[in-house]
């Protein structure tokens, strides 16, 4: 049996024709950008995070770059974790500032309060905390730090639409917040988009300049800002707002599968470390990963039974030649760790159980039988 990490085919072949009249409406309408899709899209999102603002952009590397423009930071230093998509840095570099790298936790993929408050100095500006995976950043903890340092937070939460911890939606917690509707998202979408939300309304007016050429959406060709062309195309929109309806089921769909991963690997525990978000924080499943020193044989057993996994060897980002000169002579042991050992499972909602149940016993088949 073959099992695709990612499967976009069977992802989104139900919704072919409602792809189809999306772009055909765009095509008829003559809209194609920032119009009535976006707008409705943007107040979709506002109702669904209580953000007071939603700003619609291309991609969520954008938003954060966008994000960072409209906090007016000082040239300085911005926090990032040393582990996590290189997106992030590229965001930072691209707004004119710098990444400082910040450890993640031990046994953890986020990145560690600890390290972010060890490391504030007189040139960090901001702390721009990312969750990943499955897993929840400590924000409360990151807010509290930042607080007190007197910098900004902005919050990447890429992979997390509709989570919360505690009381508050995520992407609330800092300045301004980055979702990604990229296809693979928990919400994902057809192609690449993203949203900024912020309870700022200085923050808001300089994002939506920022995202269309400086201009403010009303009087064209009059450009208050340098800017980007980070315009949300309206197809876009109109497809995110159909997905909308099928969200909750998504989700839990992806929580039962990940669900069945926890019950089944039980079995090969501890030789299996399992990333499942706590109780006490309502995350979104988007992927499925677990640690093992026995990574690459697991991967590559897993490969012969037709499994495709994915794994991190680009995650830990002061060892990329682009960022390397952020972190001259630092070391990040979590980090270096986790990408070692990190490897992440099938995990979307079109999988069928015969697929889950494949992969479910093929890991435990590779521990019980090595």
């Amino acid at each position: 049996m073959i099992v695709p990490f990612f499967n976009g085919q069977t992802e989104f072949t139900s919704d072919s024709e409602v792809i189809k009249h999306c772009v055909f409406e765009s095509g008829e309408s003559q809209q194609f950008i920032l119009k009535d899709s976006v707008a409705a899209w943007e107040q979709a999102v506002v109702t669904d995070t209580g953000a007071r603002f939603a700003i619609a952009v291309g991609n969520a590397t954008e938003g954060i770059q966008i994000a960072l423009l409209a906090a007016q930071l000082e040239p300085g230093e911005v926090l990032a974790p040393a582990f996590t998509n290189p997106a992030v840095a590229n965001s930072i570099l691209a707004a004119g500032l710098r990444p400082r790298f910040v450890d993640v936790g031990e046994n953890r993929c986020t990145v560690d309060v600890d390290e972010v408050k060890r490391r504030i100095n007189p040139n960090t500006r901001a702390v721009l905390p990312a969750h990943l995976w499955s897993s929840l950043v400590d924000m409360p903890g990151i807010t509290e730090v930042a607080r007190l340092a007197g910098i900004s937070v902005i919050e990447d939460a890429a992979v997390m639409y509709g989570a919360r911890i505690g009381d508050v939606p995520v992407g609330l917690w800092g300045d301004a917040g980055v979702f990604s509707f990229f296809s693979t998202k928990p919400l994902g979408g057809i192609g690449d988009a993203g949203v900024i939300v912020t309870d700022s309304e200085d923050i808001a007016t300089r994002c939506r300049w920022l995202r269309n050429h400086g201009q403010d959406g009303k009087h064209r060709f009059v450009h208050h800002l340098l800017g980007l062309n980070s315009r949300m195309d309206e197809h876009a929109a109109r497809y995110l707002l159909h997905r909308r309806g099928s969200y909750p089921r998504l989700r839990r769909k992806r929580e039962e599968i990940a669900r069945h991963y926890d019950a089944r690997f039980l079995d090969v525990a501890p030789s299996l470390h399992l990333f499942s978000p706590p109780d006490k924080h309502f995350g979104i499943h988007h992927k499925y990963v677990v640690r093992t020193t026995r990574k690459t044989a697991l991967q590559d057993f897993l490969k012969t039974r037709g499994i495709e996994t994915e794994d991190f060897s680009g995650y830990v980002l002061p060892h990329q030649a682009a960022f390397a000169e952020f972190a001259a002579g630092e070391r990040f042991p979590n980090a270096e760790e986790l990408q070692r050992d990190a490897l992440a499972l099938p995990l979307y909602p079109s999988m069928t159980d015969l697929e889950i149940e494949h992969v479910a016993e093929s890991v435990v088949a590779f521990f019980r039988d090595k």
